[in-house]
Protein backbone atom coordinates (compact mmCIF):
# COMPACT_ATOMS: atom_id res chain seq x y z
CA UNK A 1 0.00 0.00 0.00
CA UNK A 2 1.56 2.94 -0.89
CA UNK A 3 1.43 6.43 0.62
CA UNK A 4 1.67 9.45 -1.84
CA UNK A 5 1.92 7.65 -4.83
CA UNK A 6 2.04 4.21 -6.42
CA UNK A 7 4.98 2.97 -4.41
CA UNK A 8 7.93 1.02 -5.68
CA UNK A 9 10.40 3.18 -7.97
CA UNK A 10 7.54 6.27 -7.87
CA UNK A 11 8.45 9.61 -6.39
CA UNK A 12 7.88 10.55 -3.68
CA UNK A 13 7.65 7.77 -1.76
CA UNK A 14 10.73 5.92 -2.89
CA UNK A 15 12.63 9.29 -1.55
CA UNK A 16 10.40 8.69 1.92
CA UNK A 17 11.79 4.86 1.80
CA UNK A 18 15.54 5.81 0.63
CA UNK A 19 15.31 8.33 3.81
CA UNK A 20 14.19 6.16 6.30
CA UNK A 21 17.02 3.78 5.75
CA UNK A 22 19.51 6.35 5.99
CA UNK A 23 17.79 7.45 9.26
CA UNK A 24 17.61 3.92 10.62
CA UNK A 25 21.32 2.94 9.64
CA UNK A 26 22.88 6.60 11.16
CA UNK A 27 20.34 5.87 14.12
CA UNK A 28 21.80 1.86 15.25
CA UNK A 29 25.10 3.13 14.42
CA UNK A 30 25.28 6.48 16.80
CA UNK A 31 23.06 4.58 19.47
CA UNK A 32 25.69 1.52 19.61
CA UNK A 33 28.51 3.42 20.09
CA UNK A 34 26.49 5.38 22.89
CA UNK A 35 25.77 2.07 24.36
CA UNK A 36 28.98 -0.30 24.23
CA UNK A 37 30.54 3.45 25.77
CA UNK A 38 28.15 3.35 28.68
CA UNK A 39 27.85 -0.24 28.80
CA UNK A 40 31.68 -0.32 29.92
CA UNK A 41 31.72 2.27 32.21
CA UNK A 42 31.43 1.81 36.16
CA UNK A 43 27.62 1.42 37.79
CA UNK A 44 25.53 4.71 38.17
CA UNK A 45 22.56 6.55 37.59
CA UNK A 46 23.46 8.09 34.53
CA UNK A 47 25.08 5.75 32.93
CA UNK A 48 22.28 3.24 33.63
CA UNK A 49 19.76 5.85 32.48
CA UNK A 50 21.86 6.57 29.09
CA UNK A 51 22.00 2.56 28.51
CA UNK A 52 18.22 2.82 28.80
CA UNK A 53 18.18 5.92 26.48
CA UNK A 54 20.24 4.55 23.69
CA UNK A 55 18.13 0.82 23.55
CA UNK A 56 15.07 2.91 23.62
CA UNK A 57 15.99 5.47 20.71
CA UNK A 58 17.97 2.30 18.83
CA UNK A 59 14.38 0.42 18.98
CA UNK A 60 12.54 3.74 17.76
CA UNK A 61 13.62 4.31 14.76
CA UNK A 62 13.25 0.61 13.85
CA UNK A 63 9.68 0.42 15.11
CA UNK A 64 8.58 3.50 13.55
CA UNK A 65 10.33 3.72 10.65
CA UNK A 66 10.90 0.03 8.77
CA UNK A 67 7.29 -0.47 8.91
CA UNK A 68 6.37 2.91 7.55
CA UNK A 69 9.09 2.03 4.97
CA UNK A 70 7.53 -1.30 3.89
CA UNK A 71 4.09 0.67 3.65
CA UNK A 72 5.40 3.60 1.25
CA UNK A 73 7.44 1.12 -0.92
CA UNK A 74 4.56 -1.26 -1.35
CA UNK A 75 3.20 -1.25 -4.72
CA UNK A 76 -1.31 -0.08 -4.10
CA UNK A 77 -3.56 -2.75 -3.91
CA UNK A 78 -5.35 -3.94 -7.07
CA UNK A 79 -8.65 -2.44 -5.98
CA UNK A 80 -7.04 1.21 -5.49
CA UNK A 81 -4.75 0.99 -8.78
CA UNK A 82 -7.13 3.43 -10.34
CA UNK A 83 -7.32 6.13 -7.60
CA UNK A 84 -3.64 5.72 -6.95
CA UNK A 85 -1.45 8.69 -6.00
CA UNK A 86 -4.82 10.73 -6.02
CA UNK A 87 -5.63 13.45 -3.79
CA UNK A 88 -9.00 11.59 -2.94
CA UNK A 89 -7.00 8.07 -2.20
CA UNK A 90 -4.31 9.99 -0.13
CA UNK A 91 -6.91 11.34 2.03
CA UNK A 92 -9.19 7.98 2.60
CA UNK A 93 -9.77 7.22 6.06
CA UNK A 94 -9.36 3.29 6.44
CA UNK A 95 -10.48 0.70 9.18
CA UNK A 96 -7.88 -0.49 10.77
CA UNK A 97 -6.61 -3.84 11.30
CA UNK A 98 -4.68 -5.57 13.75
CA UNK A 99 -1.00 -4.30 12.27
CA UNK A 100 -1.77 -0.82 12.07
CA UNK A 101 -3.19 -1.17 16.04
CA UNK A 102 0.00 -2.98 17.28
CA UNK A 103 1.96 -0.86 15.19
CA UNK A 104 0.50 2.36 16.79
CA UNK A 105 0.97 0.64 20.24
CA UNK A 106 4.52 0.39 19.91
CA UNK A 107 4.80 3.46 17.68
CA UNK A 108 3.41 5.38 21.01
CA UNK A 109 5.44 4.10 23.30
CA UNK A 110 8.91 3.94 21.64
CA UNK A 111 7.83 7.94 20.34
CA UNK A 112 7.07 9.53 24.03
CA UNK A 113 9.04 6.75 26.11
CA UNK A 114 12.60 8.40 25.49
CA UNK A 115 11.41 11.85 26.69
CA UNK A 116 10.73 9.87 29.79
CA UNK A 117 14.15 8.95 30.13
CA UNK A 118 15.87 12.12 28.99
CA UNK A 119 13.12 13.60 31.98
CA UNK A 120 14.87 11.24 34.42
CA UNK A 121 18.05 12.38 33.63
CA UNK A 122 17.45 16.05 34.13
CA UNK A 123 15.71 15.73 37.43
CA UNK A 124 18.50 13.05 39.06
CA UNK A 125 21.15 15.14 37.78
CA UNK A 126 20.00 18.59 39.86
CA UNK A 127 19.61 16.35 42.78
CA UNK A 128 22.79 14.17 42.65
CA UNK A 129 24.33 18.33 42.35
CA UNK A 130 22.49 19.55 44.86
CA UNK A 131 22.48 16.87 47.15
CA UNK A 132 25.68 14.98 46.80
CA UNK A 133 25.74 12.92 49.28
CA UNK A 134 22.45 10.96 49.08
CA UNK A 135 22.83 8.66 47.47
CA UNK A 136 20.18 7.29 45.20
CA UNK A 137 19.43 3.66 44.31
CA UNK A 138 19.25 2.40 40.92
CA UNK A 139 16.98 -0.08 41.25
CA UNK A 140 13.96 2.50 42.34
CA UNK A 141 14.82 4.76 39.73
CA UNK A 142 14.51 2.14 37.18
CA UNK A 143 11.39 1.02 38.95
CA UNK A 144 10.02 4.37 38.40
CA UNK A 145 10.72 4.71 35.14
CA UNK A 146 9.51 1.72 34.01
CA UNK A 147 6.17 2.67 35.36
CA UNK A 148 5.87 6.00 33.51
CA UNK A 149 7.06 4.22 30.14
CA UNK A 150 4.81 1.39 30.69
CA UNK A 151 1.66 3.83 31.02
CA UNK A 152 1.73 4.83 27.56
CA UNK A 153 1.54 1.52 25.82
CA UNK A 154 -1.32 0.55 28.20
CA UNK A 155 -3.61 3.72 27.73
CA UNK A 156 -3.23 3.07 23.60
CA UNK A 157 -3.82 -0.38 23.55
CA UNK A 158 -7.45 0.24 25.77
CA UNK A 159 -8.35 3.04 23.55
CA UNK A 160 -7.80 1.16 20.24
CA UNK A 161 -9.44 -2.07 21.95
CA UNK A 162 -12.44 -0.68 23.68
CA UNK A 163 -14.60 -0.08 20.36
CA UNK A 164 -18.73 0.40 21.87
CA UNK A 165 -21.27 -0.58 19.64
CA UNK A 166 -23.79 1.92 20.50
CA UNK A 167 -21.08 3.91 18.82
CA UNK A 168 -19.22 2.43 16.75
CA UNK A 169 -18.21 5.06 13.80
CA UNK A 170 -16.42 7.31 16.78
CA UNK A 171 -15.23 4.43 18.91
CA UNK A 172 -13.52 2.29 16.40
CA UNK A 173 -9.68 2.52 15.48
CA UNK A 174 -8.80 4.19 11.57
CA UNK A 175 -5.80 5.75 10.28
CA UNK A 176 -5.18 7.41 6.82
CA UNK A 177 -3.55 5.93 3.16
CA UNK A 178 -0.66 8.31 4.28
CA UNK A 179 -0.25 7.46 7.83
CA UNK A 180 0.53 3.60 9.08
CA UNK A 181 -1.21 4.27 12.71
CA UNK A 182 -3.89 3.94 14.01
CA UNK A 183 -6.24 6.39 16.08
CA UNK A 184 -10.05 6.94 17.55
CA UNK A 185 -11.68 10.13 17.74
CA UNK A 186 -14.12 9.27 21.14
CA UNK A 187 -12.07 6.27 22.37
CA UNK A 188 -13.46 4.04 25.38
CA UNK A 189 -10.29 4.64 27.64
CA UNK A 190 -10.00 2.51 30.60
CA UNK A 191 -13.79 2.43 30.35
CA UNK A 192 -14.14 6.45 30.07
CA UNK A 193 -15.83 7.54 26.69
CA UNK A 194 -13.29 10.61 25.75
CA UNK A 195 -12.36 13.18 22.67
CA UNK A 196 -9.29 12.43 20.87
CA UNK A 197 -7.56 15.29 22.41
CA UNK A 198 -8.30 13.76 25.88
CA UNK A 199 -7.18 10.20 24.47
CA UNK A 200 -3.67 11.92 23.93
CA UNK A 201 -3.98 13.81 27.09
CA UNK A 202 -4.36 10.89 29.22
CA UNK A 203 -1.28 8.87 26.72
CA UNK A 204 1.69 11.36 27.62
CA UNK A 205 0.08 13.55 31.03
CA UNK A 206 2.79 12.04 32.59
CA UNK A 207 5.28 12.54 30.31
CA UNK A 208 4.31 16.18 30.08
CA UNK A 209 4.46 16.38 33.90
CA UNK A 210 7.96 14.84 33.74
CA UNK A 211 8.94 17.43 31.06
CA UNK A 212 8.05 20.30 33.12
CA UNK A 213 9.82 18.78 35.69
CA UNK A 214 12.83 18.77 33.71
CA UNK A 215 12.67 21.74 32.36
CA UNK A 216 12.85 23.33 35.86
CA UNK A 217 15.53 21.05 36.88
CA UNK A 218 17.25 21.86 33.64
CA UNK A 219 17.49 26.03 34.51
CA UNK A 220 18.35 25.18 38.46
CA UNK A 221 21.47 22.77 37.44
CA UNK A 222 22.56 25.76 35.33
CA UNK A 223 21.83 27.94 37.98
CA UNK A 224 24.04 25.78 40.13
CA UNK A 225 26.65 25.43 37.46
CA UNK A 226 26.95 29.14 37.66
CA UNK A 227 27.10 29.47 41.30
CA UNK A 228 30.03 26.95 41.34
CA UNK A 229 31.46 28.78 38.60
CA UNK A 230 31.20 32.35 40.28
CA UNK A 231 32.15 30.96 43.51
CA UNK A 232 34.91 28.22 42.69
CA UNK A 233 35.40 25.77 46.05
CA UNK A 234 37.98 23.37 44.57
CA UNK A 235 40.64 24.72 42.02
CA UNK A 236 40.25 21.25 40.10
CA UNK A 237 39.34 23.43 36.56
CA UNK A 238 39.53 19.94 34.78
CA UNK A 239 36.63 18.23 37.04
CA UNK A 240 34.71 21.11 36.91
CA UNK A 241 35.09 21.43 33.06
CA UNK A 242 33.78 17.82 32.97
CA UNK A 243 31.01 18.05 35.35
CA UNK A 244 29.50 21.20 33.03
CA UNK A 245 29.67 19.28 29.80
CA UNK A 246 27.99 16.36 31.70
CA UNK A 247 25.35 18.56 32.56
CA UNK A 248 25.19 20.79 28.95
CA UNK A 249 25.09 16.83 27.26
CA UNK A 250 21.72 16.02 29.79
CA UNK A 251 19.94 20.03 29.64
CA UNK A 252 20.36 19.48 25.22
CA UNK A 253 19.28 15.77 25.22
CA UNK A 254 16.34 17.05 26.81
CA UNK A 255 15.82 19.71 24.47
CA UNK A 256 14.64 17.35 21.74
CA UNK A 257 12.31 15.56 24.06
CA UNK A 258 10.40 19.16 24.78
CA UNK A 259 9.77 20.01 21.04
CA UNK A 260 8.86 16.86 20.19
CA UNK A 261 6.07 17.21 23.01
CA UNK A 262 5.10 20.51 21.60
CA UNK A 263 4.98 19.28 18.06
CA UNK A 264 2.48 16.24 19.38
CA UNK A 265 0.25 18.77 21.27
CA UNK A 266 -0.07 20.89 18.02
CA UNK A 267 -0.31 18.08 15.61
CA UNK A 268 -3.12 16.20 18.19
CA UNK A 269 -4.69 19.43 18.09
CA UNK A 270 -4.59 19.66 14.52
CA UNK A 271 -6.24 16.08 13.99
CA UNK A 272 -9.22 16.65 16.93
CA UNK A 273 -10.93 18.98 14.24
CA UNK A 274 -10.87 16.12 11.66
CA UNK A 275 -13.98 15.45 10.07
CA UNK A 276 -14.08 11.83 9.50
CA UNK A 277 -16.52 11.48 6.77
CA UNK A 278 -14.35 13.97 4.64
CA UNK A 279 -10.64 12.50 5.55
CA UNK A 280 -7.95 14.82 6.59
CA UNK A 281 -6.16 17.80 4.24
CA UNK A 282 -2.89 16.61 3.04
CA UNK A 283 -1.02 19.16 4.92
CA UNK A 284 -2.19 18.26 7.53
CA UNK A 285 -0.93 14.22 6.93
CA UNK A 286 2.21 14.98 6.41
CA UNK A 287 2.60 16.65 9.28
CA UNK A 288 1.06 14.24 11.05
CA UNK A 289 3.49 11.76 9.75
CA UNK A 290 6.52 13.97 10.44
CA UNK A 291 5.98 14.54 14.39
CA UNK A 292 4.51 11.11 14.35
CA UNK A 293 7.17 8.90 12.68
CA UNK A 294 9.94 11.00 11.43
CA UNK A 295 10.94 13.50 14.02
CA UNK A 296 10.96 10.66 16.61
CA UNK A 297 13.51 9.40 14.42
CA UNK A 298 15.47 12.27 13.83
CA UNK A 299 15.47 12.78 17.48
CA UNK A 300 16.47 9.72 18.35
CA UNK A 301 19.38 9.77 16.24
CA UNK A 302 20.45 13.27 17.48
CA UNK A 303 20.68 11.90 20.71
CA UNK A 304 23.94 9.91 20.27
CA UNK A 305 25.60 12.82 18.16
CA UNK A 306 24.95 15.17 21.53
CA UNK A 307 26.43 12.73 23.69
CA UNK A 308 29.46 11.75 21.06
CA UNK A 309 30.35 15.23 20.86
CA UNK A 310 29.92 16.39 24.25
CA UNK A 311 31.62 13.45 26.14
CA UNK A 312 35.59 12.27 25.59
CA UNK A 313 36.39 9.42 24.93
CA UNK A 314 33.36 7.67 23.48
CA UNK A 315 34.26 6.76 20.28
CA UNK A 316 37.61 5.36 21.27
CA UNK A 317 36.91 1.26 20.93
CA UNK A 318 39.89 0.25 22.70
CA UNK A 319 38.80 -1.31 25.58
CA UNK A 320 40.36 -0.20 28.71
CA UNK A 321 41.33 -3.34 31.36
CA UNK A 322 41.16 -0.91 34.29
CA UNK A 323 37.91 0.29 33.92
CA UNK A 324 36.07 -3.59 32.51
CA UNK A 325 37.88 -5.07 36.26
CA UNK A 326 35.94 -2.17 37.80
CA UNK A 327 32.54 -2.52 36.35
CA UNK A 328 32.70 -6.41 36.51
CA UNK A 329 34.54 -7.48 39.14
CA UNK A 330 32.89 -8.81 42.01
CA UNK A 331 35.57 -10.76 44.08
CA UNK A 332 36.36 -10.57 47.33
CA UNK A 333 40.42 -10.98 48.30
CA UNK A 334 40.73 -12.73 52.06
CA UNK A 335 43.78 -12.00 53.48
CA UNK A 336 45.07 -15.28 55.52
CA UNK A 337 46.83 -14.82 59.18
CA UNK A 338 49.41 -17.11 59.54
CA UNK A 339 49.33 -19.34 63.05
CA UNK A 340 51.61 -18.17 65.78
Amino acid sequence: MAAFSKGGTTSPDFYIGVTSIVLIVLCTLLNSVMLRHNILKRSSIPRTLYIILSVMDLLSCWVLLLPYTIHVLKECKQEDKDSCGTDEYKMKIIRSGAGPKVYSIFGWMFSLGPANVTAFLAMTRLIQIKYPFRRLQVKYIVAALSLTIVWIPTVVTTGLLDVRQDDPGCSTPVHFNVIAQSWVFCPHVLGIKTTSTGFFITISWITILLQVGAILASVLTVHELIKVHLNPVSKDSKKSGEKSKSCLKIVVTNMGSVVLLILSIIVTLKTSQTDTNKGMEIGDAVFYMSVNIFIPAVISTFNPIVYILLTPGSINFKVNPHLLRQSTSNTVRIRTIPKQ
